[in-house]
C-alpha cells in the first residue's frame, strides 16, 4: 500500500493551510491561527482563539476583532479571555462590550416557566430596586398591571440588586422571609441564569428566566 506523506494521521500535526480537526495541533503559528478562525466551523474557530494570545500583540489584536464577530458564542469566548487583563485600554474596550451585550432590560419584566406550573417573575428598575413574585398566569401583560414596587401586597418581594460586568445578585424579601439570588446576564441581556437559596424553606436551584417586553413600559 503506498503512504501518502501529504495526508495527516490522527495524531499527527498538520499544516496551518489545511482543514483540520478542532483537536489537531497547527503549524504555521499566527497565520495558522488566522486561518482556523477564518473557517465556518464554529469550534475550529473557538479553539484557535484560545491560541491566539500565545503570538503577543497580533493574536491580542485577534481576540479583540473577536468581540465584534456575528457569532455569539466567539464573542463570549473573546470576553473571557479577555476580562482578566489589566490593560487600560483592553478594560475600556471590555467596558464598551458589557455596556452593549450584558445589561439589565427595565422596559419589561424576566419570566421563568415552572415545569411543575406557575410561573416566577423579575422586574428592575433604573434606580436599584428588584421585586420578585410568583403567579399562575403567563399573561405578562395582565401580570403587569399588579407587578411594580408601589405594590405593596405582601406577596411581592423587594431588595436591591448589584451588577457587575455580566455578574448579578440580589435578595427578595417579603413578609415570610427572603431569597437570594445570584448569577449571570446571558449576552444580548434577553435572559439571566440564576441561582436561589430561601431563607424561608432552605430549598435552593437554578433558574433561567427570559425576558419580555411590555409596550407601555
Amino acid at each position: 500500500m503506498t503512504n501518502n506523506s501529504n495526508n495527516p494521521r490522527e495524531y499527527d500535526a498538520v499544516l496551518g493551510n489545511q482543514q483540520i480537526p478542532v483537536y489537531a495541533a497547527v503549524l504555521g503559528g499566527i497565520e495558522g491561527v488566522k486561518h482556523q478562525l477564518a473557517t465556518d466551523a464554529i469550534e475550529h474557530r473557538i479553539a484557535a482563539l484560545s491560541k491566539a494570545l500565545k503570538y503577543g500583540d497580533k493574536g491580542l489584536n485577534l481576540v479583540i476583532q473577536a468581540l465584534y464577530d456575528p457569532e455569539d458564542q466567539l464573542k463570549e469566548e473573546a470576553y473571557r479571555l479577555l476580562k482578566s487583563r489589566e490593560e487600560v485600554e483592553i478594560q475600556n474596550i471590555l467596558h464598551g462590550f458589557i455596556s452593549q451585550h450584558y445589561f439589565i432590560r427595565f422596559d419589561g419584566i424576566y419570566q421563568e416557566r415552572d415545569p411543575k406550573g406557575g410561573f416566577y417573575y423579575i422586574k428592575f428598575y433604573p434606580d436599584g430596586t428588584v421585586i420578585t413574585a410568583s403567579s399562575t398566569s403567563d399573561n405578562t401583560q395582565q401580570v403587569a398591571k399588579w407587578f411594580f414596587k408601589e405594590n405593596h401586597r405582601s406577596f411581592i418581594s423587594k431588595g436591591t440588586y448589584t451588577v457587575e460586568n455580566e455578574n448579578l445578585q440580589f435578595p427578595g424579601t417579603c413578609n415570610n422571609g427572603k431569597v437570594d439570588y445570584w448569577g449571570k446576564i446571558l449576552i444580548h441581556s434577553n435572559s439571566l441564569c440564576l441561582q436561589w437559596y430561601s431563607h424561608i424553606n432552605g430549598r435552593s436551584g437554578d433558574s433561567m428566566y427570559n425576558f419580555i417586553q411590555l409596550d407601555y413600559f
